[in-house]
């Protein structure tokens, strides 16, 4: 069997990718997805989704993409939620599952290339083991990162969040700025990405995550690092365990990320017209709104990680506990000055936690 089988508008079938998992189209999208042999297109009435390396090319009618990576991703998200009345209800969702699909099948070289991890907007990743003993093959697996689009800032944040977050573990930082690259290797944070977890529908558990969550970012926070572009993507969670026994989540990337109270520098969040902000607003909804900007960059705050995590964790638990939809909707304010801190919420769900521990009934 070809690593990606034929799934037309009229067939039941799936495609399987060399990781062993399937997946099926649903009936009402209406496209077609072809066995991958650059420079085949898939395409859908009007428009295609093309593969081209650190990201993907899309076509809507006469409009394509600017940006590549996942911005590119981002953008065709909000483009295509257009469609959903056309082509049926779940087209949205197919055309957000099979995009990332592509870039994490083909574009981050999974296929038929070990070690590789993910391609973004400014890097590659790719796992670096050393001959070592079991017991030491953690702690010497790392993550290298090459760069797709050199930005020594968004590298040079990476190394400094890493550093800062995990001073127990290597990491080392080299540019060369005469020949535009550089070499950055980060510790290989164990753990399973949110956006790769099921949906979690027992309501202690989902305190527990919430939790670990607020954990994770208490600990950033208090580096005096706010991650500005908190989403599924950028953390990972080790499920309650006997090192755990609450669970414990892990943040990974920073590259957007800015110290409290200083300018946002990053050039991600600045949006030339009305038009991008807009658009921007409807494709990136895990980044607080008040994160992009027209004119003056605004200054980093705390409360803007809160946002993301409301909205992750919104996203990633069904049915959501009764219990939590206030905490939750009080993260994803519009108005800063009106969502909790840090250190509400943990004192607000420890004693949620403990109240349904306490008093479940007994199995």
């Amino acid at each position: 069997m070809p690593k990606y089988s034929c799934a037309t508008e009229d067939e039941d079938s799936s495609y399987e990718s060399d990781d062993g998992s399937s997946y099926f189209p649903a009936a009402t999208a209406q496209y077609k997805l072809v066995e991958y042999n650059p420079p085949q297109k898939i395409s859908h009435r009007s428009i295609q989704i093309e593969p081209v390396f650190g990201g993907i090319n899309y076509f809507l009618g006469s409009k394509h993409n600017t940006q590549r990576g996942y911005i590119a991703f981002k953008d065709l998200c909000s483009e295509t939620k257009g469609l959903t009345a056309l082509s049926g209800p779940n087209w949205f969702e197919e055309v957000v599952r099979y995009s990332r699909k592509i870039i994490d099948i083909v574009l981050n070289n999974k296929h038929g290339r070990k070690g590789y991890l993910a391609t973004g907007t400014y890097s590659s990743a790719r796992l670096f083991s050393a001959k070592s003993s079991l017991q030491e093959e953690r702690r010497k697996t790392k993550v290298v990162l090459d760069p797709v689009r050199c930005d020594y800032k968004e590298s040079r944040k990476k190394y400094h969040f890493f550093k800062s977050l995990y001073p127990h573990e290597n990491s080392f930082y080299m540019e060369d700025q005469s020949k535009d690259t550089y070499r950055l290797v980060l510790p290989n944070i164990q753990g399973s990405l949110y956006g790769d977890l099921p949906l979690i529908t027992d309501s202690n558990e989902q305190v527990k995550l919430f939790l670990a969550t607020i954990k994770a970012l208490k600990d950033c926070h208090s580096k005096h690092i706010v991650c500005l572009d908190l989403n599924p993507y950028n953390i990972k969670y080790i499920a309650p365990c006997s090192e755990y026994s609450l669970g414990r989540s892990f943040l990974i990337d920073g590259g957007f990320s800015n110290a409290p109270g200083e300018i946002i520098d990053t050039e991600f969040f600045r949006c030339e017209t009305e038009e991008k902000l807009t658009r921007r607003l409807a494709s990136c909804d895990y980044i607080a709104p008040e994160c992009w900007y027209i004119g003056i960059a605004p200054f980093a705050s705390e409360s803007m990680d809160i946002y993301s995590m409301g909205k992750i964790l919104t996203k990633m638990m069904s049915p959501l506990s009764p219990e939590l939809i206030p905490y939750l909707e009080a993260c994803c304010e519009q108005e800063p000055c009106k969502r909790p801190t840090l250190e509400e919420l943990e004192q607000w769900l420890e004693c949620l936690l403990h109240l349904n521990e306490t008093y479940s009934p007994l199995m």
